[in-house]
């Protein structure tokens, strides 16, 4: 058995805040917070969001009914996993949201700069 692994793709993507993953596709934000999604298997390019541009994006969390990334504005946006459209937002006050967010069956969890830890729920 040998130790270590073998790189299976790269990419040169320059991102401070993070990715997430489905299983299926890599998400993420690039240096300009254009969000990006990869094939997890090869690394191919699947869809990029140009929507959110300069918002200083947060890492993002995966949810069964979308990728969401909050912003510096204390929104977070609704992404579709599939192809990237803009599929909704919602305020949850507080300022910038910093932390990262929480990915879950009920939805994210969001907590912004001034401490408002808050569970949004998708429809």
């Amino acid at each position: 058995m040998s130790r270590g692994g073998v790189p299976v793709w790269d990419s040169d993507f320059s991102n401070s805040v993070g990715p997430a993953s489905d299983g299926q596709f890599l998400y993420a934000s690039d240096r300009r917070d254009i969000m990006h999604a990869f094939r997890l298997g090869d690394g191919a390019p699947v869809w990029k969001q140009e929507g959110l541009r300069n918002r200083k994006l947060s890492a993002p969390a995966v949810i069964p009914q979308a990728v969401a990334v909050g912003d510096f504005d204390g929104y977070v946006h609704f992404l579709s996993r599939s192809d990237g459209r803009l599929l909704g937002r919602v305020s949850v006050g507080g300022g910038e949201i910093t932390s990262p967010l929480i990915g879950s069956d009920r939805g994210v969890l969001v907590q912004a700069r001034n401490g408002n830890l808050v569970l949004v729920g998708v429809n």
